[in-house]
């Protein structure tokens, strides 16, 4: 099921897209992921041209922070992998994903 959430009073807004999956926004931007599994994706690179701002970072700390369960590990990925968590051909299950990154159990 689909689910959307705002965060607070903030331009942060959660995706769930099933699966346990989460994709934190930032206006209109993904900038970060979570699984069920523990793991979570960030990127540093998801404003035009590249780079981060102050606000953003601080909104992906604190979702990253209020995660249940607490992630074991957050990745610093690619703009475009996040993005790509999003693109309806490479949705797969949360355990598809996890195992063929390597980070199984």
């Amino acid at each position: 099921m689909i689910t959307l959430k705002r965060q607070g009073k903030t331009s942060a807004t959660v995706l769930g897209i099933g699966c346990g999956i989460e994709v934190l926004f930032s206006y209109e931007t993904p900038v970060a992921v979570s699984y069920p599994q523990g793991i979570a994706w960030r990127s540093k690179e998801y404003m035009p041209g590249g780079g981060t701002s102050v606000t953003t970072e601080r909104q992906i700390n604190q979702w990253i922070g209020g995660l249940t369960p607490t992630p074991t590990e957050v990745k610093e990925v690619k703009q475009s992998q996040i993005e790509a968590v999003l693109n309806p051909e490479n949705m797969v299950k949360a355990s598809e994903i996890v195992e063929a990154l390597g980070f199984g159990s």
